[in-house]
């Protein structure tokens, strides 16, 4: 299974901490043949077919809710607006900085904003593919990690694609490859000292963008210096590249804090920073309380099952005390592992659901770590083991399980699965019955995961796409927002949009009382509160936002039709509109019912007005 495996025996070598993460004093990489023309060729093209079919689709979706609020800050930012207190975000800044540079290159539009996003994801699938090269010419790994993280990407759909998580991804692969120099010598300055500075920035980008992310780069670069202090492959050049790649981070770290000072948004982020501004909101801490019961019922059996294992291996091949203590920690973290994703699996319905629809990829990544997950393996391998479990550690840490947040450990995934495809299916016909077994099985998860998650997404919201009939491109997008009902279609958004900005002027200030940032946007005029996503999780600012609305008087606000009310009378839905507004954002609400009138009925939204205009 994977990497072909070489019989080496340790006879009684002292086994320690940095000949653990120096796989190569253990087993040698596995010296695996390069790919053939035939079939690198073969893969290019069906890599190319998989981005073009994915195109057809994602360039002509929708603008996306958390796309459309980070866009629309950012052009509030460009307006002389201060973000965390103006208007206010509780994500970090980093991927304003994304949209930022999205503007200065295609332009702030939502067709322009998929294109970005598209070239965006080109380079990223560019730096996953590249992996394989520089994985010992493992060019077919390289691109089967890059197909199949296309399609894990492309046919997540139109909210998920273009988010935070999916930008945060390339700027971690390049810090990736920083640190994959070859064999070093002093004279070698871009290895020794630029490339690893270049690569912290880029885990800086990384954690800006997502910081559950910086755990990934702490991984990365402690993988990096223990490597560079290992005894057997001590050379100074890796220890200054290592401490370079720390420098890095810390310089971009100095030179963002320094922005927020002189931006003037310290304040405000440094709420955001400490969650004062969201209590409550990361909830990693409180779920692993709820578990910790079975976790620690499961840490003993693991541990005590883990050290019969290792008493019998130990006693077999006659090894140190040091290497039985590593192979007993190295089956509990496996064993471990496993059992604690089981758990979460049963505790946590959003992952279960997440999990079962991405099981195609996941499950040969899994399997991958499983079987000797450490040696015989390559450096990059490795790494991008190290890098799956940390983004998956992050999320546990934040404990909010969407979709998007699994961009990461997906990227990385591919490419352990991809390396347990190309690896076995090349040996298949060597290979006794149990890992042909498991060839078959990685191949049925691939399969699973081409037609069903992504093969049936190209075609799940209509049988007649736009770009291939003659159906209008609202028709298309209205047939990919209808199955979110809690949003209006975004042909009715889009209209909603065309009315405020007939309503008032560049300047005036307007207000949703609907959960539809994609109005803002679209209208692109400033809001009457810095609040631009009134959720429940933000219920501690209504009272402001209420406040906001009796000072200022927007000559505009939106909500949405009850379901109840629709169809009804003018009056009967003012009233409707009225109570649902008193009832979601508390008293504070009785301020619209005073001084505002439904103007405008548009689909299942509304527009209300001053009465006395």
């Amino acid at each position: 299974m994977g990497t072909r495996r070489q019989d080496y025996r340790n006879g009684d070598r002292l086994i320690t901490m940095s000949t653990l993460f120096n796989a190569e004093e253990i087993c040698p990489r596995a010296n695996t043949a390069g790919s053939s023309r035939a079939t690198v060729g073969m893969l290019t093209i069906l890599l190319a077919g998989v981005f073009i079919i994915s195109l057809s689709r994602y360039l002509f979706y929708p603008i996306s809710f958390d796309m459309a609020v980070f866009q629309y800050i950012t052009n509030r930012v460009a307006a002389g607006q201060r973000m965390y207190v103006d208007i206010w975000e509780q994500n970090w800044p980093g991927i304003i900085a994304v949209h930022w540079l999205a503007n200065r290159l295609v332009g702030s539009s939502p067709e322009a904003l998929r294109i970005f996003d598209a070239g965006w994801q080109f380079l990223t699938l560019a730096a996953l593919l590249a992996l394989g090269w520089r994985d010992e010419g493992r060019r077919a790994v390289g691109l089967v990690a890059a197909i199949l993280y296309a399609m894990a990407y492309f046919g997540s759909g139109f909210i998920h694609a273009g988010q935070r998580d999916g930008m945060a991804v390339l700027p971690l692969l390049l810090a990736f490859h920083a640190v994959l120099g070859k064999e070093l010598t002093g004279s070698r300055i871009w290895h020794v000292v630029a490339a690893p500075l270049l690569g912290g920035m880029f885990g800086f980008a990384a954690f800006a963008i997502k910081p559950t992310l910086g755990l990934c780069f702490g991984v990365l670069w402690l993988h990096t210096f223990i490597d560079s202090c290992s005894l057997h492959t001590f050379r100074i050049p890796r220890v200054i590249r290592s401490l370079c790649f720390a420098a890095g981070f810390i310089l971009a770290l100095a030179g963002a804090v320094a922005l927020l000072i002189h931006l003037d948004w310290w304040s405000g982020f440094r709420n955001v920073m400490t969650r004062r501004d969201i209590p409550g909101y990361v909830l990693g801490p409180t779920i692993l309380r709820q578990v910790i019961n079975p976790l620690l019922a499961g840490g003993v059996i693991v541990g005590i099952l883990c050290l019969t294992l290792t008493f019998r291996v130990v006693k077999s091949s006659r090894q140190t005390v040091s290497y039985a203590a590593i192979q007993w920690l190295g089956y509990c973290i496996l064993v471990g592992g496993i059992f604690g994703l089981l758990l979460i699996c049963e505790q946590w319905r959003t992952w279960q659901q997440i999990a079962i629809r991405s099981m195609g990829l996941l499950i040969p990544a899994i399997g991958a770590i499983v079987s000797q997950p450490w040696r015989g393996r390559s450096r990059v391998w490795r790494m991008a083991m190290l890098m799956a479990c940390s983004s998956f550690a992050g999320m546990v840490m934040q404990g909010h399980f969407f979709f998007y947040h699994f961009f990461p450990l997906f990227a990385f995934s591919a490419y352990l699965a991809a390396n347990e495809i190309v690896e076995g299916v090349r040996g298949f016909a060597n290979n006794d019955h149990g890992p042909r077994a498991w060839v078959l099985v990685c191949l049925a998860c691939v399969t699973y995961h081409t037609v069903d998650y992504w093969g049936l997404k190209m075609a799940a919201t209509t049988t007649t796409p736009h770009v291939l009939t003659r159906m209008s491109l609202e028709e298309y997008q209205d047939n990919i927002t209808k199955h979110q009902p809690r949003y209006p279609l975004i042909s009715t958004t889009r209209k909603a949009a065309e009315r405020v900005r007939a309503l008032t002027a560049e300047t005036d200030v307007i207000g949703c009382l609907l959960n539809e940032p994609r109005l803002y946007y679209l209208a692109q005029r400033p809001p009457v509160y810095k609040l631009i996503v009134p959720q429940e999780v933000y219920e501690h600012m209504f009272d402001d936002f209420m406040e906001a609305i009796d000072r200022e008087r927007p000559k505009v606000l939106a909500a949405r039709i009850p379901a109840s009310a629709l169809g009804a009378d003018q009056n009967a839905i003012e009233s409707a509109v009225f109570d649902e507004a008193e009832a979601y954002f508390g008293t504070g609400a009785c301020v619209i019912r005073q001084h505002y009138r439904v103007s405008d009925i548009i689909d299942d939204v509304c527009l209300l007005q001053p009465r006395n205009n």
